[in-house]
């Protein structure tokens, strides 16, 4: 099986005063469960605790030559076997994107 491939982006932040990150976080999906409508993601190569639990992230999934984007927030983070993961509650389902267009600045 194929892994696919996310990114997440603070789209939001929900506490009063405080500042959007601007970071992208690439992530590996882990898994997605139907029924919690979550998406389980492994964060790569970043500091987990830089992950808001008080915003809102868009979410990217690749899928070939198919992008999914969707919107949640971030319902838990833990680590796992030497694993950083994630859990996204989804709050906007998905809907499909060019990626060539979203990934433009990436792609050239």
């Amino acid at each position: 099986m194929e892994i696919s491939k996310a990114k997440i982006k603070m789209k939001k932040s929900l506490l009063l005063n405080s500042v959007v990150d601007e970071k992208t976080y690439y992530c590996d999906i882990m898994k997605y469960d139907k029924e919690e409508e979550s998406i389980y993601l492994i964060l790569k190569e970043e500091n987990l605790m830089n992950i808001s639990l008080d915003s809102i992230y868009e979410c990217v999934i690749y899928r070939g030559n198919v992008g999914l984007k969707c919107e949640g927030r971030i319902e838990e983070r833990y680590v796992s076997q030497d694993k950083q993961i994630v859990c996204l509650r989804l709050e906007k389902g998905f809907y499909k994107i060019n990626i060539k267009y979203v990934d433009k600045a990436e792609t050239e």
